[in-house]
C-alpha cells in the first residue's frame, strides 16, 4: 500500500513537472513578445499639441527548414554581428564578432519554431547558454502607419553590456 502512495504521488509529481515544461514554440513567441514597445503620448502647450507615437509588434519566425535561418545578423549602430550558420545536419554554429574581432563562437546548437539554443564558447574558455528566437518585427511611427517590418534575431543578454553610456539587457540583431 505505502509502495503505490509513493508511486502515485511520483507520477503527479513529474505530470507536472513535464506540464510546467515550456514548448519550443511556445518560448520563442514568449521571447519574441518580450521585444514589443509601445508608447503613445501628446502634449498640448500654447495650443500646440505633440504627439510622441511608436508601436513594435514582434512575432517568432517559423520557417519550414532550419537551414533558411541561415545568415549574418547585426545590432545596428552598435557594433556587435552574429553569424549563423546551419549544417545540413541541421546542427547549428556560428561566429560572434565585437567591433570587428572575434568575440565568441556557438556551438552544438539547434534551432525549433524560430528558437535558437546552442552554447557561446568564448577564447578564454569560458562557456554559456545562448538563446535567441528569431523575429519578424513592425515598427509603426503612427497609428496609420503601415510599418516597415524586418527580420532578425532577438537575444536577452545574460549579462548587460553598456555600450556609449546606455546599458542593453537585450538585443535586436538585424539580418543583412
Amino acid at each position: 500500500m505505502r509502495s503505490l502512495i509513493i508511486l502515485a504521488v511520483i507520477v503527479v509529481f513529474s505530470g507536472s513537472l513535464v506540464a510546467q515544461t515550456p514548448s519550443a514554440a511556445a518560448r520563442a513567441q514568449e521571447l519574441a513578445a518580450s521585444f514589443n514597445k509601445f508608447k503613445s503620448m501628446s502634449k498640448a502647450k500654447y495650443g500646440i499639441t505633440k504627439q510622441k507615437y511608436k508601436d513594435v509588434h514582434c512575432e517568432a519566425l517559423v520557417r519550414q527548414s532550419a537551414k533558411e535561418y541561415a545568415g549574418v545578423y547585426e545590432a545596428s549602430d552598435l557594433g556587435y554581428v552574429i553569424e549563423v550558420r546551419v549544417g545540413n545536419d541541421g546542427v547549428v554554429t556560428g561566429v560572434g564578432y565585437a567591433n570587428g574581432s572575434v568575440s565568441f563562437t556557438l556551438e552544438n546548437g539547434r534551432i525549433e519554431a524560430g528558437l535558437l539554443t546552442t552554447t557561446k564558447a568564448y577564447k578564454n574558455g569560458t562557456r554559456e547558454t545562448f538563446e535567441g528566437v528569431f523575429i519578424t518585427r513592425t515598427d509603426k511611427e503612427s497609428p496609420t502607419d503601415r510599418g516597415v517590418t524586418t527580420v532578425g534575431l532577438g537575444v536577452h543578454l545574460t549579462v548587460p553590456v553598456e555600450i556609449n553610456g546606455s546599458t542593453y539587457d537585450r538585443l535586436f540583431y538585424q539580418l543583412r
